[in-house]
């Protein structure tokens, strides 16, 4: 029986949509011979600071210890439904890794409004598409 760990510096700040996720990554390792270990959440460099991330709508699970990440990407949609995006980012590549965020449409539309523009205006300002 498996569990949910997070890596040593991972910071979560536990929104609805944090729980919802680890509750599913929970769920999915009781029932496995491995742990699932969350590597980030509000934590780290991510795609800019209008990222699910620092708004606590993501989180990043480690690939390199499970038997079969493929396997793991399904029964985690399936568990947090159509709500949820969950995808395998840097397939082969040391950074490989489970992303798992709240969809963007839906993310965005729990953020306020004033953190969400600052957000933009970061971006903006380095460059970054929004």
């Amino acid at each position: 029986m498996g569990t949910v760990r997070t890596l040593s510096g991972c910071t979560l700040e536990l929104t609805d949509e944090t729980l919802d996720m680890l509750s599913a990554c929970r769920t999915y390792a009781k029932l496995q011979p491995f742990d699932l270990t969350i590597t980030h959440g509000t934590d780290g460099t991510h795609s800019g600071a209008v990222d699910p991330h620092p708004f606590g709508k993501a989180l990043d699970v480690r690939t390199h210890d499970l038997p079969d990440p493929d396997a793991t990407i399904v029964a985690l949609a399936s568990r947090l439904g159509a709500a949820y995006t969950v995808i395998l980012e840097d397939r082969g590549l040391p950074n490989e890794h489970i992303h798992i965020q709240l969809r963007k449409d839906l993310w965005r539309a729990t953020v306020p409004a004033m953190r969400l523009a600052v957000a933009v205006a970061a971006d903006t300002a380095a460059g970054r598409r929004a």
